[in-house]
């Protein structure tokens, strides 16, 4: 996936006259400024563009995939998406147990019947693209034993125990 480099985003909150609130590693960029004219003028400036835009009276949202075609300050990035994909992290940044937790969480809500098949399909897609290159990549492909880390995944690994034992 593509996202702006740290210089990119520099770039954009100049041209806008906006500071950026979050940082380059989500997907919808959200900028403010001191005045509510900075926001009128940093819309203007967006419509010329024809870049589209969430305007807000407190802020502008704007789609990292809007700014590409005006700003070439984006690289390519292998990513993995958060539960709600609005943020992302760089794969290369994972280490080899939550790169592992990915691949184990599917299995997880394939055992539990707690994903559609529709999910399961675009979730695989994703771990192809990012989590299984990556862990070819830096650990020869080798996949460590699932651990739960968040509270509603060590109730799910539970209820496959339940489940294990009445059948």
């Amino acid at each position: 996936m593509k996202l702006i480099t740290d210089k990119g985003l520099q770039k954009v909150e100049k041209d806008l006259g906006l500071n950026c609130t979050n940082d380059r590693f989500s997907l919808i960029l959200k900028f403010i400024g001191t005045e509510a004219a900075d926001l009128k003028n940093a819309a203007s400036y967006l419509n010329n563009e024809g870049i589209s835009a969430t305007v807000t009276d407190k802020y502008i949202a704007i789609k990292q995939s809007e700014l590409q075609a005006f700003y070439p300050e984006f690289v390519e990035e292998r990513v993995w998406f958060s539960q709600k994909g609005t943020i992302v992290t760089l794969t290369k940044d994972m280490d080899h147990q939550r790169l592992s937790n990915c691949i184990g969480l599917l299995d997880l809500f394939l055992t539990t019947n707690s994903i559609s098949k529709e999910d399961a399909a675009d979730y695989i897609m994703h771990l192809n693209d990012s989590i299984v290159p990556e862990l070819a990549e830096r650990f020869k492909g080798d996949l460590l034993p699932y651990k739960p880390h968040f509270d509603w995944e060590k109730k799910l690994v539970e209820s496959t125990i339940n489940l294990s034992k009445t059948t």
